[in-house]
């Protein structure tokens, strides 16, 4: 593993304990805003394993995750399509206005347990390639 592939998913670690502690004290947007982030790195360690570069813009990088998600190891659709359902979160975080506009606390809740489980299948496998 790379210096830089091991940053990025120690970044996407720490990313996951914000959403934890704001669990306590019921802020859902926040919740919902760092579980993209936390998968942001974790893919662009992904990607950076599975190209030598990294994805230069948000677009890029779930395009980029996506087809090598697809053609790569087995990720699974769910855990694929998660960068995407993430974004989502954190564009309705940032820029969602009015109570129907919101990341609701199931939602981001939700959202915590796939990217711990993002996370970790990133991690197994890059992990599986340093062994090779």
């Amino acid at each position: 593993m790379t210096p830089v592939i091991s940053s990025h998913i120690e970044k996407a670690c720490e990313c996951l304990i914000t959403p934890k502690r704001a669990r306590a004290i019921g802020l859902a947007e926040d919740r919902g805003r760092a579980t993209y982030v936390a998968a942001f790195h974790a893919a662009q360690a992904f990607i950076l394993l599975s190209t030598g570069k990294i994805a230069k813009t948000q677009t890029g990088l779930r395009t980029e995750f996506a087809r090598l998600a697809k053609a790569g190891p087995h990720i699974g659709s769910a855990l694929t399509s998660f960068l995407g359902q993430s974004y989502k979160l954190r564009s309705v975080a940032d820029y969602g206005v009015g109570q129907e506009i919101t990341v609701t606390p199931a939602e981001a809740d939700a959202a915590i347990e796939v990217a711990t489980r993002f996370i970790y299948c990133i991690r197994e496998i890059i992990a599986a390639d340093d062994e090779h």
